[in-house]
């Protein structure tokens, strides 16, 4: 499954038959003021699409601060892939006009989700760094909100691990974790041992891979490639394991770094590449480049063992 970011749509491909299949979403399939970004499937037969303002990102992918704007829509689409029907589109923009009353400041760019076993979805505004809880039904309220929000990129990944919600922070920088049993949410720092402390980049999807048995955090850099972080005690603790860099090749055309997922016994990394003047130019190939081995090898190093 792959988004098609510039026409918000899904495309839906089969390996084995060598086929795809659209999915397309009413109201923002085709409208210009969308792009999807974000996508995660809650291991209960439903999957969760992130359709956020295309300009809330323009600043950042352009490298020009004045071009900021952060109003515009975001919604989160709740898909069944059972019987293939949208369940529900939820508008969150009443929650951004709530925020903006109350403290002045425009949030946006929900992107990235994790969910719990009652159903319910907790999305990050990358902007702003609130956390919505959507329940089963597609009825938001805010989770938690930071005692001082802007609107600078602070946190664009979310994952759950257990009972906690870890949040990245590039302006710590650290990990955030929540309680997941918690009417709100109150945020706990960690400490990322051995990361660097003139960290300049970006904060991207987080993922947990089953594969190191929620021991590993990939941390999604835009500009450099993949941070590679380790807990032993469930986030209470972590350290910085390093840097998988982006491929070479990917860089100089202008990719960056947005996400990474597991397929099978193999974790690719994701690289988008975004076209702030909306002069979209078609592109034959978007590799997904296979990480694993360098992954394994810092994870073996840090944990001292081979497997």
């Amino acid at each position: 499954m792959a988004v098609s970011t510039y026409n918000a749509s899904v495309a839906v491909y089969d390996p084995y038959r060598d086929e795809y299949e659209l999915i397309d979403f009413p109201g923002i399939t085709g409208n210009d003021d969308y792009t999807i970004t974000g996508i995660d499937y809650d291991g209960m037969g439903s999957i969760y699409f992130a359709a956020t303002s295309y300009t809330a990102f323009v600043a950042t992918t352009s490298g020009n601060p004045a071009l900021a704007n952060f109003t515009g829509p975001n919604s989160i689409i709740r898909y069944d892939t059972n019987t293939r029907e949208i369940l529900w589109i939820t508008d969150l923009v009443p929650i951004q006009e709530e925020v903006f009353r109350q403290t002045g400041n425009l949030i946006t760019g929900f992107q990235d989700m994790a969910e719990d076993n009652q159903g319910n979805t907790y999305v990050i505004g990358t902007f702003g760094s609130i956390i919505v809880k959507i329940n089963r039904n597609g009825t938001p309220q805010i989770w938690y909100e930071p005692k001082y929000i802007n609107d600078t990129l602070v946190s664009g990944g979310i994952v759950r691990s257990g009972d906690r919600i870890v949040i990245n922070d590039r302006v710590a920088p650290g990990l955030l974790t929540f309680d997941i049993n918690e009417p709100r949410g109150y945020p706990v720092y960690v400490h990322l041992e051995g990361f660097p402390t003139n960290y300049t980049g970006g904060g991207d999807e987080l993922l947990l891979p089953s594969r190191y048995g929620g021991k590993v955090i990939l941390w999604s850099d835009d500009f450099y490639g993949t941070r590679v972080v380790g807990s032993t005690n469930n986030w209470k603790t972590a350290e910085y394991l390093r840097l998988v860099p982006m491929d070479d090749n990917l860089s100089r055309q202008g990719g960056y770094t947005t996400g990474s997922f597991e397929a099978g016994q193999a974790i690719y990394s994701l690289t988008e590449f975004f076209q702030p003047t909306r002069s979209v130019k078609p592109k034959q190939e978007f590799l997904m480049v296979d990480m694993t081995e360098q992954i394994d090898e810092l994870v073996k190093a840090w944990e001292g063992e081979t497997w």
